[in-house]
């Protein structure tokens, strides 16, 4: 079981390895060019997107809100729908998890659209993207989480699933690295299932 301490070494590392890329804060541009590089069509676009992205990421703050006050971690307000309120300590935690999952994949998503209007990159097609990830970060949180309470994944400890103040900062945890999680999880599933496959291989003399 791999501690989240000893992957903090590998986050600073990749952390400072995307400093040392972006170190030129000019977005490839030369000092007094200051006119947007997209047109008014494009920008509609860049704005109802940051729209989007942004409200949501409201509504997953306010659940977190929700979810505090059913326990009575905060002060509940007159506007509190006390969605939450009949839910168990557990199904709490797991809710967290997939909260904060979505909330990480809103936060990723509005990270990369501002780098790629910055920079240049920024295309009408991302729009799909920038939409499914805080829907797919949300699902892969939950379910990572589920296979790492029933041990089928020992990476971290089982205790995320505890509480919901664990669920979700590992929720936002895996939303925001959604993209490295998957990559990490498809090299156990080729290890895994090679190994099963090569076993079932020499066992009918293959």
């Amino acid at each position: 079981m791999t501690p989240l301490s000893t992957l903090l070494p590998e986050l600073v590392a990749l952390s400072k390895s995307d400093q040392s890329k972006d170190e030129d804060l000019t977005d490839e541009r030369k000092q007094g060019e200051w006119q947007t590089r997209y047109s008014k069509h494009a920008w509609l676009q860049i704005i109802i997107e940051s729209i989007v992205l942004i409200f949501g990421l409201i509504i997953c703050l306010y659940l977190f809100y929700e979810i505090a006050a059913s326990r009575h971690i905060v002060k509940e307000l007159n506007i509190g729908l006390n969605i939450f309120e009949s839910a168990s300590h557990h199904a709490l935690a797991l809710e967290a998890v997939a909260i904060g999952g979505a909330c990480g994949g809103f936060a990723f998503a509005l990270k990369w659209l501002y780098h790629g209007v910055a920079h240049g990159w920024w295309n009408r097609d991302r729009i799909v993207w920038r939409l499914i990830v805080p829907l797919l970060s949300a699902t892969l949180a939950l379910f990572t989480a589920l296979m790492i309470g029933s041990g089928i994944i020992p990476i971290f400890s089982v205790k995320i699933t505890e509480g919901p103040r664990a669920g979700a900062a590992y929720g936002f945890f895996v939303g925001f690295f959604s993209d490295n999680l998957v990559g990490a999880l498809q090299r156990f599933a080729n290890h895994t299932l090679g190994k099963i496959g090569r076993t079932e291989d020499k066992q009918s003399g293959g």
